[in-house]
């Protein structure tokens, strides 16, 4: 009972010290009036989520988000994580500044899981601490905090591994009977419950590969002890499939959207090329204990060519001996399992450079679904910092008894003298220093088989020199860490120290700073009201959109390169001018539609038909243009099309303003049919093609009679003909339509997706794809209302799933309460 007492006690200290140092950690963020905005944070997942939640305090369920791709799934979709259970704290006050604490409550939670899980491992609480703290400051943690679904993944990870592991050890109890240990079910139950958190979390990657290792693991504890016992205990591997099973079950609602979205999309497709890109590369190993030593690549190669997902690896230069401590020697079990988790993790990473990534992408379902193999890293990472952890453990109650950590104490204390005298030279001779590692890395580089006019211009940028600076302020500092760490190190080895009381909680606080100071800061906040506002293009297309006429805007080709190669000379500069460029997705908080769209899943078709426009393809750009309801372009340098005046000016970029397009509805009487994606698309960037009389179908079953396959003058829409949208929501359309002389198809020019249903004068009707992405109705002369919904089947099917399951598990729940009472 004390015991319990004082563990309760060591957790509520662990989650204050742990709240209070990320609040110092990220105090620009919470407290200063700024937010995260790196990379993928401002253009995809703020604005996104910013209208997920406006959705929402709306009353409206969001499944469709219309102001991109013409219309694109949004529940569906998976990253917008509606229904993850931490996105609550979006609709807590101010979304800006809600924005920022979701994103530090992961790490707090990182933390924290991290801690729990040491500490069921009977480790102490410095221990648990130590490896808390690694995990959740580590380079991989503080990278992916551009990448929000991979972040929300990796951080419940731990408590994963906490279930996975309460089931081993359940299931190693158990004899052979699954069915007769309450224990063990409660673990699974409470494993399927964490990877359906991670799912929703936006990363299946994350999890598909989480599951893998588990299971794995599974299959060789029942080896392990059908060997040494002779027995086949299926409680490993039955645990784990039911654990899979109350994932699915749990997660349909989302999986069966999510499953049917995939299937549009060019991931339906995969190659092996797109799943290897941004492999772990070897070279880049020193970067674990030698903060960003891989960052000066950066200058000589591409932005593809390179590892670009993962910005830091580093893992702490202190921890890092504490994990060679338990790796050689604590030769407990425990140590060894962590350690080949971790290894198998670090060999996925390496992606194309092993043979055991080809293999699993051949033969394993699924998994040539994954991208961006360096993403496995959280594995060894994780594994690292748990290690680390169990190895102060072990240094704590044996290092003045086993001989050999002795000699590694006194190794230390060597290593710490050398480190002192090394420091003392480079703190003094820095720029002597400084110059003399230049030279090196100059004849290093002309060494190379690369272009030897490139390496003399980028050896002049003043980059170059800020890089080999940064690696040597980086060395300075981890010398002078090195001293005092392996200084306490020798110290802990004396009889007459008390090393737990003072030496080891040194020693954690030292690893803690070393990791902090060096990934602390890593991501760059800009000032919250100027990131929200509305720059001088956008704020024009503002005033445009109040005057109710829908329309969409397009960045010209050119322009729409810069979202990625930024020409402005400072982060914040181009952060600013992006909003001008009307960079993809930004968009959307503002409420204006874009054509194009920003993410990691695209609709294929929808890819195809932009490429007709954005890769210069066609003769008929502004017709497709018009097609699109594009009313605005925004151009860096004057577009290369006709009909297009000039109508507001900006530095980065300029708008201009169709002088004809299409309203969002309209009506045509000419179909054609063409069945080949290829000749429609054809037919399309054809200079005859006009959307405004023409409308291309893929076949002819709702055409009727009065209807032909060419286009004829007498089916041109007459004045009397009208469409008009009388209601524009996010899955609710309304149209208000009249057809004189002949049929004519109503043509919306969203995207079209299944899930989405007509309902034309109060009777369902056939959607038709038209124009080869967008929708259409087929409607008699006279006046309708056409109602266009978006309620997908999969969504109802996955929710009626979910809510079985759940039931399920509460009839399961008392029949194991009842079977642990008897």
């Amino acid at each position: 009972m004390r015991t319990n007492k004082i563990k309760n006690i060591e957790i509520f200290i662990f989650a204050a010290a742990a709240a209070v140092f990320f609040m110092w950690f990220f105090k620009d963020a919470l407290f200063k009036g700024q937010i995260f905005v790196e990379r993928d944070l401002s253009r995809y997942y703020y604005p996104l989520r910013f209208f997920t939640v406006n959705c929402v305090k709306s009353g409206i369920f969001p499944l469709w988000n219309p102001y991109i791709f013409c219309g694109n799934p949004l529940f569906a979709s998976l990253q917008s994580c509606v229904l993850y259970p931490l996105s609550f704290i979006y609709y807590i006050g101010d979304f800006t500044r809600a924005f920022n604490i979701f994103i530090v409550a992961h790490y707090f939670l990182a933390a924290f899981f991290t801690y729990i899980f040491l500490r069921q491992m009977r480790c102490s609480f410095f221990a648990a601490a130590l490896s808390g703290f690694l995990f959740a400051l580590s380079g991989y943690m503080t990278s992916v905090v551009n990448l929000l679904t991979t972040l929300s993944a990796v951080t419940w990870f731990p408590l994963a591994m906490l279930f996975y592991y309460k089931l081993i050890k359940s299931a190693a109890g158990n004899g052979n009977r699954f069915e007769t240990c309450p224990h063990c079910f409660r673990y699974v139950v409470f494993l399927g419950v964490v990877f359906t958190i991670m799912f929703l979390g936006g990363e299946p990657s994350i999890l598909y590969i989480v599951m893998g290792l588990f299971f794995c693991g599974a299959v060789y504890f029942t080896i392990e002890e059908f060997l040494e016992k002779k027995r086949f205990n299926f409680a490993y591997i039955g645990g784990m499939l039911l654990a899979a099973v109350v994932f699915l079950g749990l997660s349909a609602f989302q999986f069966l959207p999510f499953w049917e979205f995939l299937k549009t999309t060019s991931r339906n497709s995969p190659n092996f090329e797109m799943s290897t890109i941004w492999s772990l590369p070897v070279k880049d190993l020193p970067g674990m204990v030698l903060p960003f030593f891989h960052d000066i690549y950066k200058l000589f190669v591409s932005y593809w060519q390179r590892q670009s997902w993962l910005d830091n690896y580093y893992v702490g230069a202190l921890a890092f001996i504490f994990f060679l401590t338990a790796i050689f020697f604590d030769k407990s079990k425990k140590t060894k399992a962590i350690f080949i988790f971790g290894l198998l993790g670090f060999v996925l990473s390496l992606g194309k450079d092993t043979a055991l990534f080809e293999f699993l992408y051949r033969i394993v379902p699924g998994f040539k679904f994954m991208r961006y193999s360096v993403r496995f890293f959280f594995i060894p990472t994780f594994a690292i910092s748990v290690l680390a952890g169990i190895g102060i453990d072990y240094y704590a109650g044996f290092i003045k008894s086993d001989p050999r950590l002795k000699k590694t104490a006194f190794f230390m204390l060597s290593a710490a003298f050398f480190a002192s005298i090394a420091f003392l030279i480079v703190d003094a001779r820095f720029d002597s220093c400084l110059d003399f590692i230049r030279e090196i890395a100059v004849k290093v580089l002309f060494g190379l088989n690369m272009s030897k006019t490139y390496i003399e211009e980028a050896v002049k940028l003043p980059v170059f020199s800020e890089f080999i600076s940064m690696d040597l302020i980086n060395f300075r500092r981890a010398l002078l860490l090195l001293a005092f760490f392996g200084t306490l190190f020798f110290l802990g080895s004396k009889n007459s120290a008390r090393h737990k009381i003072f030496i080891i909680p040194a020693l954690v606080f030292l690893a803690i700073i070393d990791v902090s100071s060096v990934n602390g800061g890593y991501s760059p906040v800009s000032d919250a009201k100027e990131f929200t506002s509305p720059s001088s293009n956008v704020g024009f297309l503002m005033k445009e959109a109040k005057s109710g006429l829908l329309f969409r805007i397009c960045c010209s080709p050119q322009t729409a390169r810069q979202h990625s190669y930024v020409p402005e000379p400072g982060f914040r500069k181009g952060l600013e001018a992006s909003k001008d460029r009307l960079i993809t997705d930004r968009m959307v908080e503002f409420g204006i539609y874009d054509v194009n769209m920003y993410g990691s899943v695209y609709n294929s078709r929808n890819v195809k038909f932009l490429n007709l426009i954005m890769g210069e393809k066609s003769e008929n750009l502004e017709k497709l243009l018009a097609l699109l309801n594009v009313k605005f372009v925004a151009s860096s340098r004057q577009p290369e099309l006709t009909g297009f005046k000039l109508v507001n000016q900006s530095q980065p970029a300029n708008l201009y303003k169709a002088e004809r397009f299409l309203e969002r509805a309209f009506l045509v009487g000419n179909p054609i049919v063409i069945k080949d994606e290829y000749e429609i698309l054809k037919r399309l960037s054809e200079g005859d093609f006009d959307p405004a009389n023409d409308v291309i179908l893929e076949d002819n079953e709702n055409l009727g009679d009065r209807f032909i396959l060419m286009p004829t003058p007498q089916h041109k829409p007459v004045p009397t003909d009208k469409a008009e949208i009388t209601s524009y929501a996010p899955n609710k359309i309304i149209i208000e339509a009249n057809v004189s002389g002949s049929p004519k198809f109503l043509v919306l020019s969203d995207t079209y997706y299944p899930g989405w249903k007509a309902i034309v004068d109060g009777k369902y009707q056939k959607i038709i794809r038209a124009d080869y992405i967008l929708r259409a109705v087929r409607l008699e002369p006279g006046a309708h209302t056409v109602d266009f919904i978006y309620s997908p089947g999969s969504f109802k099917a996955g929710l009626f799933i979910t809510i079985l399951t759940i039931f399920a598990m509460i009839v399961s729940f008392l029949l194991t309460y009842i079977v642990d009472i008897v």
